[in-house]
């Protein structure tokens, strides 16, 4: 038998021989947005993190046009996934069966793994914490509309477009980090990028397609995305 207490909750489990239990969460439980797409095995799977604003604006659109282009999107709503802060290696534990179980179902070999916004932010912190045998099949990441900075929980005051990107944990870094596979970041020509205008990297490249924030050019960026994972 095996007790769990805290000051609110005392929770008993009982552990028959032959029975695992598991704390990861659930396909349901994450409330994933899930966009299949044709039998095009060779194309990879898309897994999207979305911005801190929620499942809108961009988001679908831009599954959409991905499976247009055979490649089938795991979104995960990071409204609702970081409300309370979730560390990376924690995220990184809960999605990562949720990545294998799509692989399998849909019968695909390869990754692209991505995120807007707050998603951009969080998603190298995160691909640093992935099981090998993910990292392995990863072809390309993705980051849209990246900040210097970053918490592993949604601010009001951030969703509100007041935040300082003042944060402790440095997103460039963690990009630099990622030195196995190309990553590729895409803003508006409306923002202003953290990357300086000179910047250069081996294994960074920084792209913009027309429009804002919000990226109203589906086509440019799939276009770019496609291009470089060639």
């Amino acid at each position: 038998m095996l007790m769990l207490r805290n000051k609110w909750v005392r929770l008993t489990i009982f552990l028959w021989p032959g029975i695992i239990l598991s704390c990861a969460l659930t396909a349901q439980e994450l409330q994933l947005h899930i966009t299949p797409a044709s039998e095009d095995q060779d194309a990879p799977l898309v897994f999207f993190l979305s911005g801190d604003g929620g499942w809108v604006h961009f988001c679908q659109p831009f599954s959409d046009k991905m499976a247009q282009l055979n490649m089938p999107v795991i979104g995960i709503d990071s409204r609702k996934y970081f409300w309370n802060e979730v560390p990376p290696e924690k995220a990184a534990r809960e999605l990562a069966p949720v990545i294998r179980e799509y692989l399998k179902k849909w019968n695909r070999k390869s990754i692209l793994f991505s995120g807007f916004s707050f998603g951009a932010d969080v998603a190298p912190f995160i691909y640093a914490y992935l099981p090998e045998d993910l990292k392995e099949k990863i072809k390309l990441v993705v980051l849209m509309s990246p900040a210097k900075t970053t918490d592993f929980q949604v601010h009001y005051i951030d969703m509100m477009g007041m935040g300082t990107d003042s944060y402790s944990n440095d997103v460039m870094k963690a990009m630099d980090a990622i030195n196995r596979v190309p990553v590729l970041c895409i803003y508006g020509d409306e923002e202003k990028p953290i990357f300086p205008q000179d910047f250069s990297h081996p294994n960074i490249k920084v792209e913009t397609v027309s429009g804002s924030h919000h990226f109203k050019d589906g086509d440019g960026v799939s276009k770019l995305i496609t291009e470089a994972i060639r």
